[in-house]
């Protein structure tokens, strides 16, 4: 079986899918020549195929949609969480600037489509 799993609101662009879905790994020395140990280890990074998903759905919508459907939220669900208005705003707004256009190397799509086709 197949599973998955939703980030939602998480990566915001590619440095956060970079943080989740690469990993660092030590170079392999193919000279087979020993190396001095106090010589340090060169690492490189690359994608972690354990965990990169095969697929990637990116739902946008409006500032005022998403403030609608936040504010019909009943109260006792949203108290001491960040789904107010003040914090909503700002979390929109950095994803927004993050996220300006697809062409950005920010934009969570292009490490995407970089990675999973």
């Amino acid at each position: 079986m197949n599973k998955g799993f939703i980030l939602d609101g998480y990566p915001r662009n590619t440095k956060d899918a970079q943080a989740i879905f690469t990993e660092k790994v030590k170079k392999v020395n193919d000279d087979n020549e020993p190396k001095p140990a106090d010589l340090p280890v060169e690492e490189k990074i690359v994608i972690n195929e354990k965990i990169i998903p095969q697929f990637c759905i990116v739902f946008e919508a409006e500032n005022d949609l998403l403030k609608q459907r936040v504010q019909r939220l009943p109260k006792e669900e949203t108290e001491g969480t960040h789904f107010t208005d003040q914090h909503q705003e700002r979390r929109t707004k950095f994803y927004r600037d993050q996220n300006a256009t697809v062409q950005s190397d920010k934009h969570i799509l292009k490490f995407f489509h970089e990675h999973i086709g």
